[in-house]
């Protein structure tokens, strides 16, 4: 309970800096089962709290903390955290425990991370103008969530067909995305909710919910990809999306060499239908957005916020979006969003609703 406490209240810390922050993300590792054809997961550990905020210039800070209210010893949860940053890829850690040694505090600098006891954590909660404690409400939303994620399998009962299907999304959206090379994500998440598409039910509060973490995660993935458009000059939008959604020049030209093998191959067969193409239907919708997530990267940058706050507000009775975001908040990141949505819900298939609740905000 009182880890849960110091979680929520470093989320709201980082929200206010402009951070979106799934809580909990664990990490894993995978390796191919030959037996059943398939990749075994093992649970590596988990980040308490995640922040991810993208800069006007769409550059990506990531930062991590560990929130623990028990006896485990700080110097070893700090060499953790410093592992995990490395691992993770993340520009700043925080400790934050109940109680907090001295040498521990002396430590923290040398590797880099920061450390914070409660009265540390109550002036940076100051600082940022938190006059408060943590509302119950805040509790209450994250129990609201934790309950809508996953299939409900009763006990004693084997899950079904369907929900077998849907636990494949959840696996990825949960571990996989994660773990997985970045550039992968952005078609894998069409990809994975597609697959499900037939068995979703837009009035289903628990599938809708899957539905608005998939946004969350293809919207982290396209400013990714914008990101990287800016890193290589942000004029040729086009080029450098299609080659960084490919993995890179080489497996670009290499997946164009074998789609043009395989059209030889049909033509020769006198097969009637149309080439096979390299790009997804959606792709040129997908650049569109890409650019003007680009030209408009002062105000796109939070795109990422609004999908996690709209999120809150729909499925878990949080403020509307204003009231949430404060200063954060930008219509024109809403209407990306709403746009990115629409990608979403016509290239996986998804019920026209399924977005209705973020269209009418």
């Amino acid at each position: 309970m009182k880890d849960l406490v110091l979680k929520l209240r470093m989320q709201r810390v980082m929200r206010l800096q402009g951070y979106a922050c799934p809580v909990e993300v664990e990490l894993s590792d995978y390796e191919y089962d030959e037996s059943r054809r398939s990749l075994k997961r093992t649970a590596l550990t988990d980040i308490d709290v995640l922040g991810i905020r993208f800069e006007p210039d769409l550059r990506q800070q990531v930062a991590i903390a560990d929130c623990k209210s028990g006896k485990e010893s700080e110097s070893n949860r700090l060499f953790w955290i410093r592992g995990v940053m490395d691992f993770f890829g993340a520009d700043s850690g925080t400790l934050v425990k109940t109680r907090v040694r001295g040498q521990a505090k002396a430590l923290a600098p040398k590797l880099g991370v920061r450390v914070l006891d409660e009265p540390g954590l109550a002036v940076l909660e100051q600082g940022l103008g938190v006059q408060e404690s943590l509302p119950a409400s805040a509790e209450a939303n994250y129990r609201r969530l934790q309950a809508l994620w996953g299939i409900e399998v009763p006990a004693g009962r084997r899950p079904t067909q369907e929900q077998l299907e849907k636990k494949k999304a959840y696996h990825y959206l949960q571990y996989l995305y994660w773990m997985l090379d970045e550039y992968r994500n952005t078609q894998s998440v069409l990809e994975h909710m597609r697959a499900i598409s037939s068995r979703l039910d837009a009035a289903d509060e628990r599938d809708a919910y899957l539905c608005f973490v998939a946004l969350q995660r293809l919207t982290l993935s396209v400013l990714r990809v914008a990101s990287e458009v800016l890193t290589r000059g942000g004029t040729d939008v086009m080029g450098c999306s299609k080659s960084y959604l490919f993995g890179g020049p080489v497996a670009l030209r290499e997946r164009k060499q074998i789609i043009e093998m395989l059209n030889e191959v049909r033509r020769s067969a006198m097969l009637v239908s149309d080439d096979v193409q390299l790009e997804p239907a959606y792709f040129d919708e997908l650049v569109e957005i890409v650019n003007k997530t680009v030209g408009h990267s002062g105000s796109a940058c939070k795109m990422l916020l609004h999908a996690e706050a709209a999120t809150l507000h729909l499925f878990a009775g949080a403020e509307d979006l204003e009231t949430q975001l404060g200063s954060h908040f930008s219509l024109d990141a809403l209407v990306l969003l709403k746009r990115l949505a629409k990608l979403l819900q016509v290239h996986a298939g998804l019920h026209a609703d399924v977005f209705r609740g973020l269209h009418e905000m």
